[in-house]
């Protein structure tokens, strides 16, 4: 621990969730019930958009749920909405508490920002990539590079790189 030590062990007898990967109704139904085991739920959206956008799904499913952008209260049998983020949720039953982070809500693939930029290796240039190498676009996902290609747009032509995706989705990207 870096030269640290301990004075004090406390368990906090908190357990991990599982991952929803966009499956609204599943989420509905499990905060429901720790609703009515009088546990407080709080779930973190990532954004302002995606919070309101999480409340009107779950409200779908019969899921009351308040957004709430700034100093969330935690209230027992409540659900609460928030723009936040954290790697990993958890159950705490001695607090009462359930925590959802917006990758076990949404999945890994959909989460945004500065970290999810350096996850993956950069390459200095495309001459470094090979035909077949799989890639991953940062709004697209994971792909297949097929070479480079040119094609012309409003009388000009231009390199693209070309990325295969599922069945025959391909995504040009500008070189």
């Amino acid at each position: 621990m870096g030269g640290l030590t301990a004075e004090d062990v406390i368990n906090m007898e908190g357990v991990g969730v599982q991952g929803y990967h966009n499956q609204m109704r599943q989420l509905a139904n499990d905060c429901r019930r720790w609703c009515e085991q009088g546990q407080g739920v709080v779930l973190l959206s990532g954004g302002v958009s995606r919070g309101k956008r999480l409340r009107d799904a779950l409200g779908e499913n019969d899921t009351a749920a308040e957004f709430v952008e700034d100093n969330p209260a935690v209230k027992p049998g409540k659900i609460i909405i928030t723009p936040g983020t954290l790697s990993k949720g958890f159950v705490w039953p001695g607090a009462g508490l359930v925590i959802i982070s917006d990758t076990e809500i949404y999945g890994e693939g959909f989460r945004k920002g500065k970290k999810r930029a350096s996850a993956g290796e950069r390459i200095a240039v495309f001459t470094d990539l090979h035909v077949g190498d799989y890639v991953v676009h940062e709004d697209h996902g994971v792909g297949i590079y097929q070479g480079t290609t040119r094609i012309q747009s409003e009388g000009v032509f231009r390199d693209y790189l070309l990325i295969q995706y599922n069945g025959s989705d391909k995504l040009y990207v500008p070189v």
